[in-house]
């Protein structure tokens, strides 16, 4: 049993996947980034963003430092493989501020998502898609990807989860508040390579490495399970839309909204609205 507190075991394997992959897939050129792990809202305050970079928006006593975010609600119910894509995805985007100097006349309107960008993630093996199926646009505001099974992060995905690397904390309350009604859309070409790694692989101790780090974190009966019933913090209900009626002055013929059962004095004509027929 590993003697770290949770927060620094999880962000040690942070750590230590960016490392790999900085070293796999970028050369080693990137230079270290402060990690933050968003629950439910993000910097846009959307629960979609699945993570992202921000350049230099941490002050530092030598040098101001980039962010990388991940939104671990997602955790569980990506795969590894899918959490770690989006982890090279945020890395690219980081490459193309630290280190490309091409120019696009496209960058900044399209957030970072142009097509210096576009190459640099399909050359590490991801291709950018803005449904996260081929054939979806390369670049845009909003983009995706998907995994290339022959690409460079496949191979070393598979080589690091196979040393037997994986995250052993998600957010189990958002993942149960989400549950029928999630946002996070599972790729199907990414699952088919997860599929075909796990057919293929003959060591049985291996196998087991793959499984318990590619199966869907929820649904891993190894992992104890909070009752959202016993947290102190309360699940948000959406209050349903309460119905609008028009109301109408009887002399002046304004108009007004308001509740049903709604009383109101018109100021110009001090006549009751009426309900409009």
């Amino acid at each position: 049993m590993s003697n770290k507190t949770p927060t620094i075991e999880f962000y040690d394997r942070l750590e230590e996947a960016f490392s790999y992959y900085n070293e796999h897939l970028f050369e080693g050129k990137l230079s270290p980034v402060f990690f933050t792990v968003r629950s439910g809202e993000t910097k846009d305050k959307s629960t979609t963003t699945l993570g992202y970079y921000w350049k230099k928006v941490f002050a530092h006593k030598d040098n101001p430092i980039s962010e990388i975010a991940l939104n671990i609600n997602a955790f569980a119910e990506r795969s590894l493989l899918d959490i770690l894509s989006t982890l090279v995805h945020e890395m690219a985007h980081q490459w193309r501020e630290e280190i490309s100097t091409e120019p696009s006349s496209d960058h900044n309107k399209d957030g970072g998502h142009d097509d210096i960008w576009a190459n640099k993630m399909m050359q590490v093996g991801l291709i950018p898609s803005n449904t996260g199926i081929p054939g979806g646009r390369k670049t845009g505001k909003k983009m995706t990807h998907y995994i290339d099974e022959n690409g460079k992060f496949s191979e070393a995905s598979k080589n690091l989860i196979k040393s037997g690397f994986y995250f052993n904390i998600f957010d189990s309350y958002g993942s149960q508040i989400n549950k029928g009604n999630s946002f996070v859309k599972i790729s199907p070409t990414n699952t088919l390579i997860e599929k075909k790694w796990l057919d293929e692989e003959k060591d049985e101790e291996t196998q087991e490495k793959l499984k318990k780090a590619l199966n869907l974190m929820a649904n891993d009966p190894n992992i104890v399970q909070v009752d959202i019933t016993e947290l102190s913090v309360p699940v948000k209900k959406k209050k349903p839309r309460e119905k609008k009626f028009k109301f109408i002055c009887p002399n002046c013929k304004t108009t007004i909204s308001g509740p049903e059962n709604f009383n109101a004095i018109c100021l110009n004509c001090e006549e009751l609205y009426e309900l409009k027929k």
